[in-house]
């Protein structure tokens, strides 16, 4: 398998090539974008703060706590359960 930047990968996919060669089909990764719900407590001022960032970027409370998870699951990568294990529980 070779590796591939994202505007190569989108310049195949534009013009139909065969992705087999940067693709591992042997080991595919699951990754699933089902919704869950939580709840968590938190201090005022920490949720004052949380509103004045969503606030600020025009984005709901929920949106603000997705992008503030996302953006450290991105900065803190691990491993993710491919598709032949269960998907963790909720």
């Amino acid at each position: 398998m070779s590796d591939i930047t994202i505007k190569e990968l989108e310049d195949r996919l534009d013009q139909g090539d065969d992705l087999d060669d940067c693709t591992d089909w042997d080991n595919p990764i699951w990754c699933s974008n089902e919704k869950a719900r939580f709840s968590v407590n938190i201090p005022e001022w920490l949720l004052y703060r949380l509103d004045e960032e969503a606030d600020r970027r025009a984005i709901s409370r929920s949106a603000m706590i997705n992008t503030i998870l996302v953006d450290w699951a991105d900065a803190h990568p691990g491993h993710r359960p491919d598709a032949e294990e269960n998907p963790p529980a909720a």
